[in-house]
């Protein structure tokens, strides 16, 4: 329920459509997301790459073909400063060639390309986690504790996803429950604990941010709008409670992530006018008359 009002919800704010996938394990811990989740996501990126892959092969074979097709028609001789696109038998001259291999990032005469954003890569990951930690407290699991077990999930996290994914660690949903006193005070003062540890890791680790509880107002209208929000256990949201925490959770992340993508727009486009410049010079040097001396 919660993967999918979030991404409804970030959807519409965004104005753009969201591909997602939930991966877990019913009572995780994060030793156990680390132990058990890391691999499912190498194999989503496998089958990621795999489409990639098929998507540059149907491409390369379609402009295989048109070139055959070319081959068979007449010559075409457009003239561009003094220079074929095609040869006389209708392949590409050297710019179109040139050109042809810049776009797919195969030039080597012409300087490498590289393109800027990694198409199906993973832009954002959400991680929900702590109430399963916290319930081991008495057993030595402290906050202290939980905070060495996220950082190393974290950091085999990071090298899978790469440094431009953001990672996004929700506060614990814990606000409404139906436990007694003073279990219910000592349950929300370890939420709040564990809460800061993924609030100060976010402040200390690049690309990483921390959503807050949201206010106990949001819990008293959707109580009054919807009724229970909370499951039979007492403990966790319903249904209806984690849709409401989903769509708290889009709203913060959603300037986050606007900021984050614009980020990476300016880096994109910095990268290509870089790429572009070092193009044009080598080109330049290539069509240059033997003899003639650089500018």
């Amino acid at each position: 329920v919660m993967p999918k009002a979030l991404c409804s919800q970030l959807a519409q704010l965004l104005k753009v459509d969201i591909t997602w996938r939930a991966l877990g394990v019913n009572g995780a811990d994060v030793r156990t997301m680390h132990a058990n989740v890391l691999n499912i996501v190498k194999k989503v990126q496998a089958e990621q790459e795999e489409k990639r892959v098929q998507r540059r092969m149907s491409q390369e074979i379609l402009e295989e073909a048109q070139r055959a097709e070319q081959k068979a028609q007449p010559a075409v001789t457009q003239q561009r400063e003094g220079l074929q696109k095609h040869d006389s038998h209708g392949h590409p001259g050297p710019l179109a060639s040139a050109l042809i291999d810049f776009v797919r990032g195969k030039t080597k005469e012409f300087g490498s390309h590289e393109v800027a954003f990694d198409e199906g890569g993973i832009d954002a990951v959400v991680i929900m986690c702590g109430l399963n930690d916290f319930k081991k407290f008495l057993g030595g699991r402290t906050n202290a504790v939980f905070r060495e077990d996220m950082e190393k999930f974290l950091a085999d996290l990071r090298e899978q996803v790469g440094p431009d994914c953001l990672v996004v660690f929700p506060a614990i949903p814990i606000e409404e429950t139906r436990l007694p006193e003073p279990i219910k005070t000592v349950v929300s003062y370890l939420s709040y604990a564990f809460d800061e540890e993924k609030r100060l890791m976010a402040i200390q680790k690049a690309r990483v941010e921390f959503i807050p509880k949201p206010a106990i107002d949001l819990w008293k209208e959707a109580k009054d709008k919807y009724g229970e929000v909370v499951a039979q256990d007492g403990v966790h949201p319903n249904e209806v409670g984690y849709k409401v925490f989903a769509e708290h959770v889009g709203r913060e992340m959603f300037p986050i992530l606007k900021k984050h993508f614009q980020h990476l727009e300016e880096q994109a486009k910095a990268k290509i006018k870089m790429q572009r410049e070092r193009f044009d010079d080598n080109l330049k040097r290539a069509l240059r008359p033997e003899g003639e001396p650089s500018a």
